[in-house]
């Protein structure tokens, strides 16, 4: 237990900040978990079928839930635990919000850990990085759905750290550890493909600058661990939906930037964006959605709700778009709509200030690649940023690619920060090496960053807690 707490201590002493920005980030966490109603978030009822039909024995197929493409590790434990008939359905569905809750204290540990590692005893690191991630409403409200992208966020920051740490000791151990690691995150979610795709990047630039030649072979038997371990499912997806890459709707015939129209990519909402950023305002407009999906809630699974005041029963889908309007709800249908959303364009107006810090933290990873691609030996903070760095681009490319590929015009349905999850806690710690060389070249402005930091936090704090409950 002393070693996992170990990120939580500077110079063999508990820091008390660290710790309080831990337990405060983590108790928000369990919070939603405990309120939010699990048959609430995007797909959740086709997740909470998932578990139900693994509770049976067998993986689903597409007859069985729209999410048959989803790797079955997040659904594992609740569908054993509903097989006990210990738990309902319901029950079984909560518990895999409390076990989001507990992977959100290994992210942090694992951001701590990984803060140390690139820059041992650097404390503005470590709290820069925890204050940022704990802005961010993307991250309390993925982990309060039922859904892969909390445990690809886990494996991730395991993967970046065992080569961090790899890189430092100029081997990466024992190869099946990062290989069980490995298989584990691309059964998670299919986004961990593109992590490990940076992984193999990062180890062919050294082995290309470095001659390290070890270190590809050790990847490679790590990449073969991972490999048979994720193979039967991707097998059972290729017999049963004719592809490893199976989707739930069907792709365009073949891959074009038209696959989307100009909006997709030039549209910015600024007419609604600082004033009442949800649907259905700027449909299928890429920056705009995905920006209000980070700091709000543009597809109202989290902040906004619609309830049937007889019933109690939270209206999702169209239903909720319809009854949520601003032309006034119907008879019997209680809504927040219209001071939720006058709230998030603020919100999003002042996330401004620190959506700047996370494109300087991006930059400096940027500046750490260049200086690892072309810096002859690379320290160990430049490898270990580049990694981030590149983690985060070839993850944004991906999925950059997925939406053309699987165009949805009419709305834009799968632009949704949560997808990309485990970008956000690898941008909080660039983002918290950037805050900490500001600071050092500037010491007078400490007082002014912590009062920003304050007053926005208190400002977004409402937009951290859900509301459906």
């Amino acid at each position: 237990m002393r070693a996992l707490l170990e990120p939580l201590r500077l110079h063999g002493r508990w820091d008390p900040t660290l710790v309080a920005a831990c337990l405060l980030l983590n108790a928000l966490v369990l919070l939603n978990a405990c309120l939010h109603d699990p048959t609430v978030g995007y797909d959740a009822t086709q997740h909470i079928k998932y578990i139900v039909t693994l509770s049976e024995g067998r993986l689903p197929g597409r007859a069985d839930t729209g999410e048959f493409f989803s790797p079955p590790l997040p659904y594992l434990l609740p569908a054993a635990l509903l097989r006990t008939s210990l738990v309902s359905w319901w029950g079984a569905a909560k518990s895999a919000q409390l076990l989001n809750s507990l992977l959100s204290l290994g992210i942090t540990l694992l951001l701590l850990r990984l803060c140390e590692d690139l820059a041992p005893g650097d404390r503005i690191l470590k709290v820069g990085a925890l204050l940022i991630l704990g802005l961010l409403p993307v991250y309390f409200k993925s982990l309060s759905f039922v859904r892969g992208e909390p445990y690809v966020a886990f494996f991730t920051l395991l993967v970046v750290s065992r080569a961090v740490s790899a890189f430092a000791s100029r081997k990466l151990g024992v190869p099946w550890g990062l290989g069980v690691f490995l298989g584990l995150l691309v059964l998670s979610r299919q986004w961990g493909i593109f992590v490990i795709l940076a992984l193999v990047l990062f180890v062919g630039i050294l082995a290309f600058r470095e001659g390290r030649l070890r270190l590809v072979g050790s990847l490679f038997l790590s990449l073969l661990v991972g490999a048979v371990l994720a193979l039967p499912f991707y097998a059972h997806l290729s017999r049963g939906a004719g592809s490893p890459a199976a989707f739930n709707r069907l792709p365009r015939s073949h891959f074009s930037l038209s696959n989307q129209e100009s909006r997709f990519y030039l549209g910015l909402g600024l007419d609604t964006l600082f004033s009442d950023p949800v649907r259905p305002a700027f449909r299928n407009e890429l920056l705009p959605i995905f920006y209000s999906e980070v700091w709000g809630d543009y597809w109202e699974f989290f902040l906004i709700y619609a309830r049937d005041r007889e019933t109690g029963r939270f209206l999702s889908g169209k239903a909720l778009e319809s009854a949520a309007s601003l032309t006034g709800a119907p008879p019997g249908i209680e809504t927040n709509r219209a001071s939720m959303g006058a709230y998030l364009g603020r919100v999003n107006l002042v996330s401004l200030l620190p959506t700047l810090v996370l494109a300087a933290g991006l930059f400096y990873g940027l500046r750490a690649l260049c200086r690892f691609a072309l810096r002859s030996p690379p320290t160990t903070p430049d490898a270990g940023f580049a990694l981030l760095a590149l983690t985060i681009l070839l993850s944004a490319a991906g999925y950059l690619a997925f939406l053309v590929a699987f165009p949805e015009p009419e709305r834009g349905d799968t632009i949704k920060a949560t997808y990309l999850l485990h970008v956000f806690p690898l941008l909080a710690v660039l983002s918290g090496a950037a805050q900490a060389e500001f600071l050092r070249l500037w010491p007078r402005f400490k007082l002014v960053f912590l009062g920003a930091w304050a007053a926005v936090f208190l400002h977004t704090l409402p937009a951290l807690l859900t509301r459906h409950f």
